[in-house]
């Protein structure tokens, strides 16, 4: 053999041994020391091989995958290629273990859209859902990052592989990814993992939904009992629409059926054109005497995303474009309002300035990659951070809280004051009554003693007259003969005739 062969056949080896060594993913298990609020897990997100189509001799171990292509599983629909993925295909990764993971309980810990099978060197794992050459008959699961065993006997190079389907992600493409991603770790420690931070995230969910609701309720209690402050109302529709979002994602999370977890996120875009435009009207009804036009322009752009969510017609942007305008509009309103020195500015301002600062800053870190320092932090500065995190989400309904309690609480000391004068003015109603009443009573005894006085001297006059006239009856009778003679002069005078 000559040097040329020799070479040749060196680069080749080379060559080979390269690609190889490119195509295996290295397992080592995460430090021990890693931070508590950190899945101490490692993610298996690369050289992942891809085959569409169905043949179960693909999850053999030796099977020659070379001419397959490496493909991120997590399937992002914006990302395939037209015909790439059409329903169910098969993904391969070749495994070199490190010896500190040989022969350990291991957790395969995988979160999904569709339905899978999954192989360990040929031999079928776990089955998540229901894989059928019938669409209707297939059913879709997702583990949710459960943790299931896996065990490595020896660290050598070992075939992980997937047949994966997902036959409706072509009706909903939509979607942002259609596929799967995998995690390995130690099952114990990730079984206690998953169990601590799931009742904790779902403990401080359920902590904003039940604290938006019964800010919610109560608010609109103060709106029915003085419905002149319509403030109230729309902070109560606010309230609700959103703490109802918290609930939806204690749903989500909860729900393994991709399905009926997709339902709670078409729930939550719906609300968000409820509890956006409230917020605004809220605003507005502080700051304005009287609705200004401009709101019910927001009103008709909030119902066009509405309805554009119902009958599935996507505007490009549209839902982002709206809420990056909703938050600009707020802060021009919020900033508008200080520099006038309007009341309660500040209160309002603080909250919604700081929430937005806040957000502002995870999105920079999430750009520069750095979003986990708010996962990240232990101790005395982890605490910090976490009063941060709860003050920066709660300053916006705590402000306003404060606000309308404020107003609510001068409310009720205005119609208290009015309330104390209209009884000094009802007590001189009253007290002006009976001073009338006293001079009528005065009055009328005036007149009927008046009457007394009158009636006695019309009573005294009629006796006088009537004696008066007895005595002339008298004198009258006594100057006229009696009735005997009369006659008898009447008589003699018959008689002559």
């Amino acid at each position: 053999m000559n040097k040329k062969n020799l070479l040749f056949l060196f680069l080749l080896c080379a060559n080979f041994s390269f690609s190889q060594t490119e195509s295996v993913f290295k397992v080592k298990l995460p430090d021990s020391t890693q931070k508590f609020r950190q899945r101490p897990s490692l993610d298996i997100d690369r050289f992942w091989k891809y085959q569409s189509g169905d043949n179960k001799q693909w999850a053999d171990p030796l099977f020659n995958d070379k001419s397959w292509v490496e493909l991120d599983p997590r399937l992002k629909v914006k990302e395939l290629k037209p015909g790439q993925f059409e329903g169910i295909g098969w993904f391969r990764i070749h495994l070199q273990i490190d010896s500190s993971a040989v022969d350990r309980s291991l957790a395969l810990m995988m979160v999904q859209d569709g339905a899978s099978e999954v192989y360990l060197d040929g031999k079928l794992l776990h089955t998540f859902g229901k894989i059928d050459a019938d669409p209707t008959k297939e059913e879709r699961y997702n583990p949710l990052l459960l943790s299931y065993e896996i065990r490595f006997k020896d660290s050598a190079d070992h075939v992980l592989a997937i047949r994966y389907s997902n036959r409706d992600a072509i009706a909903n493409e939509e979607k942002g990814a259609i596929g799967f991603s995998v995690k390995l770790g130690d099952l114990q420690k990730n079984i206690k993992w998953h169990y601590i931070n799931t009742t904790i995230t779902t403990v401080i969910f359920v902590f904003y939904f039940t604290f938006f609701l019964a800010l919610g309720f109560l608010h609109l209690a103060l709106f029915l009992y003085y419905k002149a402050n319509r403030s109230n109302l729309y902070y109560s529709i606010f309230a609700l629409a959103f703490g109802t979002t918290f609930l939806c994602i204690v749903m989500q999370q909860t729900y393994l059926d991709p399905d009926a977890a997709g339902t709670f996120d078409y729930i939550m875009t719906y609300l968000s054109t409820f509890y956006e435009p409230a917020l605004l009207a809220m605003l507005y009804s502080i700051f304005y005497k009287k609705m200004p036009r401009l709101y019910w322009i927001w009103l008709v752009l909030f119902a066009i995303e509405f309805v554009s969510n119902i009958i599935e017609i996507e505007i490009p942007y549209y839902g982002v474009t709206l809420s990056i305008a909703f938050v600009v509009e707020s802060l021009r309103m919020i900033i508008s309002s200080m520099v006038k020195k309007r009341d309660g500015a500040w209160i309002i301002g603080s909250g919604i300035i700081f929430t937005v600062a806040f957000f502002t800053l995870y999105i920079v870190l999430a750009l520069m990659g750095k979003a986990e320092f708010f996962n990240s932090q232990e101790g005395f500065l982890g605490v910090i951070v976490l009063a941060f995190v709860l003050y920066a989400t709660l300053s916006i309904p705590a402000s306003m809280t404060l606000y309308l309690a404020r107003e609510f609480s001068r409310t009720s000391k205005d119609l208290q004051k009015q309330l104390v004068q209209v009884e000094e003015l009802s007590a001189r109603a009253i007290e002006q009554e009976k001073e009338k009443q006293q001079i009528l009573a005065n009055q009328n005894q005036m007149l009927e003693k008046q009457v007394k006085e009158r009636t006695a001297e019309l009573e005294e006059k009629n006796k006088e007259i009537l004696d008066s006239i007895r005595y002339a009856s008298r004198i009258q009778k006594s100057l006229l003969p009696n009735e005997k003679y009369i006659t008898r002069v009447l008589n003699l005078l018959r008689g002559k005739r």
